[in-house]
């Protein structure tokens, strides 16, 4: 990094700074100050660059509530409402923590230290942690890269380990019927009063959700994936379903097309289905509360909608699908988040293991040396 003047047309002097970053060349005015002040300015950029800074911040007074509802706004064009209000949700918490006037420069290891033992005494499990820090970093790293600000002090904070025991969630066949059954036919429940008169009364079915619940099931969709089905992606001769996956169409990339095979149970539920529109299913409103009303109901507990996913793929790998199927089913573009299924196969596993007996009571095989015969 140089320190330069130049002579201007009218008499004056210029003073600049030039330096390069990622193989380019680079350029930094000082405005309205004589040499002596340049200079002075000079040092500070060049100290700030040689810390790490990776280019000139405009806004050094930028506050950790601005940066994260510039990082907001930005999100809103692309992301669906459910996204946008956790995201708000977790922005609100941020500054309420930090202060509306607390500057991003002034962050430490510290500061976010604290702010993680917080969200801790406050009983948020490390993956929530993990998201809020994650938002913040981002946030931050976007305005880097815009210029306004020369570095992001959250770069080297490290993720909070998750030492719980993963769940993986998923519903046997008798929760299934059940849960069916409530979904299609309604349930009825017993209404207990104070003066000690209980009497029954009939729950009618939640409309629009047992066809969305059997496609889940028998092919393992997302539930945005199962919304998006239009009739035209529905394949009654080849016996396949389209589906379409937004999940990965991020950062550039395109969004993803897989093709599900339908069985007997899905072709008949979709030809028996009134075609109301464009769309094959149209549930309404507040999906997810007339999914957990239904669990209840069923008598199921802990289960989300997106656990009919993990049935799906939990029932493929105890029936002996090898795991590649089951991939290419789900749509994952690796069989890393596949291999959590690996344990409900069983055969494959013993089969495995059964491979080998060390240790056991067997015959051992003799060593005979080439070209001599054994002596019997």
């Amino acid at each position: 990094m140089n320190f330069a003047k130049r002579k201007r047309k009218d008499g004056s002097w210029s003073y600049f700074c030039e330096w390069r970053e990622g193989g380019k060349r680079r350029r930094h005015t000082f405005k309205g100050l004589n040499e002596k002040l340049a200079r002075l300015a000079f040092g500070e950029i060049k100290m700030r660059h040689a810390r790490g800074g990776l280019a000139i911040p405009t806004q050094p007074n930028l506050t950790v509530a601005e940066c994260l509802e510039s990082y907001l706004e930005s999100k809103r064009v692309n992301c669906v409402a459910r996204y946008i209000r956790n995201l708000k949700s977790c922005v609100r918490q941020t500054v309420a923590f930090f202060g509306e006037s607390a500057l991003v420069q002034s962050l430490s290891e510290k500061s976010i230290h604290e702010f993680i033992n917080a969200m801790k005494a406050q009983g948020h499990a490390p993956p929530t942690i993990n998201k809020k820090i994650g938002i913040l970093k981002s946030a931050i790293a976007k305005a880097v890269k815009a210029g306004k600000i020369a570095k992001n002090p959250l770069e080297y904070i490290e993720k909070q380990s998750d030492r719980r025991e993963p769940v993986l969630r998923f519903l046997s066949d008798e929760e299934i019927d059940r849960l069916l059954d409530v979904c299609e036919n309604g349930a009825t429940i017993t209404i207990q009063r104070r003066n000690g008169r209980n009497y029954k009364a009939s729950i009618a079915a939640p409309k629009g959700l047992y066809p969305l619940v059997v496609f889940l099931l028998n092919t393992g969709a997302r539930l945005g994936e199962a919304l998006s089905v239009r009739w035209q992606d529905v394949n009654f001769s080849t016996g396949k379903v389209q589906l379409l996956t937004t999940k990965k169409a991020a950062r550039g990339r395109t969004a993803k097309l897989r093709f599900v095979p339908m069985n007997q149970a899905l072709r008949e539920m979709l030809k028996g289905l009134e075609r109301e529109g464009e769309k094959v299913f149209n549930p309404g409103i507040n999906i997810r509360r007339k999914f957990q009303r239904a669990i209840e109901l069923a008598g199921i507990t802990r289960c989300r909608i997106h656990d009919l996913r993990h049935t799906f793929a939990s029932h493929l790998a105890m029936n002996g699908t090898p795991l590649n199927t089951i991939r290419e089913l789900l749509g994952h573009s690796t069989i890393t988040m596949t291999l959590r299924y690996a344990h409900l196969s069983p055969e494959t596993t013993a089969e495995a293991v059964q491979a080998l007996s060390f240790g056991s009571k067997k015959e051992v095989a003799k060593v005979v040396s080439i070209g001599r015969k054994e002596s019997r």
